[in-house]
């Protein structure tokens, strides 16, 4: 059988299966067919548009609404963003200071939380199962929550909530990290020009489900495929998720509807907690709602 030839009228989309915690899934497809896609997902953010101008309490918009509303809270500092990393910088795992701080922002979130909804953040974050049922549904129709069964938008609307809450007290900047597996067909040794050419500067990048990251690229680095690239997202969006009293667990839970664009495509250095280095080709997201330039700070 000979290898698949790319096509220049294709174009890599992210979300159109369900991955898991460990990897969101990349495919090629025609253009028509993203253009479909995309035009279906602008059109269910003109629906939110269209809730928001309409009268009603804060809560029944946010119940009516089908992706979540952003709710981040303003910059503390400029300081206090981090931003993307130029390709020559080494990617440092993220300081005690920085790990706390946003830990105290989850605990003191978590204190307002009842324990039906810490069950179910457990079930998304703890259960393969679970991760792959919501998000299979959320892929399945293009982010459309309301196509999904009651039992399924009561969770992922709890999820919505909870995450929201985390955003509307924190105060910092993300630059987090999350692996992106490549199609099946592409030869590992070419994975890097393959995503330069169907990733350049500018491509919009939707992440209809959930995902999980880390704010340190070494922890995503461990035992993956030759065929998976690492991406850097600088974002406002999310929560932090991390476990106390363990400094290896700095995870990150995204929003699904976030709308992303690629900024660059290149290797980048990483450093363990022991000294070694290791490397990546990496994918870097902007999001369009943080103001965004790259940044030789960690």
């Amino acid at each position: 059988m000979g290898r698949r030839k790319y096509s220049e009228h294709a174009v890599i989309q992210v979300d159109q299966r369900p991955g898991s915690r460990q990897a969101k899934l990349a495919d090629l497809v025609d253009v028509g067919t993203a253009v479909d896609n995309i035009t279906n997902r602008r059109g269910l953010q003109d629906l939110d548009r269209m809730t928001e101008s309409l009268k009603g309490t804060r809560e029944q918009k946010d119940a009516n609404r089908i992706f979540p509303r952003d709710t981040t809270s303003p910059l503390g500092h400029p300081m206090k963003d981090r931003r993307l990393l130029e390709p020559d910088a080494l990617r440092t795992p993220m300081s005690k200071r920085q790990r706390l701080e946003r830990l105290h922002a989850e605990q003191e979130v978590s204190s307002w939380h009842t324990e039906q909804q810490e069950r179910a953040m457990r079930a998304l974050t703890g259960s393969p199962k679970v991760w792959h049922d919501l998000n299979s549904g959320l892929a399945e129709n293009k982010g459309d929550i309301e196509q999904l069964t009651p039992q399924q938008i009561t969770h992922i609307r709890t999820i919505d909530g909870m995450i929201q809450d985390y955003e509307g007290i924190n105060d910092r900047g993300h630059r987090l990290y999350m692996n992106l597996e490549m199609p099946n067909f592409i030869n590992s040794s070419n994975v890097e020009s393959f995503v330069k050419s169907y990733m350049p500067e500018g491509t919009s990048v939707d992440f209809d489900q959930f995902t999980a990251g880390s704010h340190n690229l070494y922890e995503i680095s461990e035992n993956t495929s030759p065929r998976t690239v690492a991406v850097e997202i600088h974002t406002r969006r999310g929560m932090f998720i991390g476990e106390p009293g363990k400094s290896k667990s700095n995870g990150h839970l995204l929003p699904r509807g976030l709308h992303l664009e690629v900024a660059d495509v290149h290797k980048a250095t990483f450093v363990r907690p022991d000294g070694s280095r290791g490397e990546r080709v990496l994918v870097q997201l902007v999001d369009p709602a943080a103001d965004d330039t790259p940044d030789t700070d960690n």
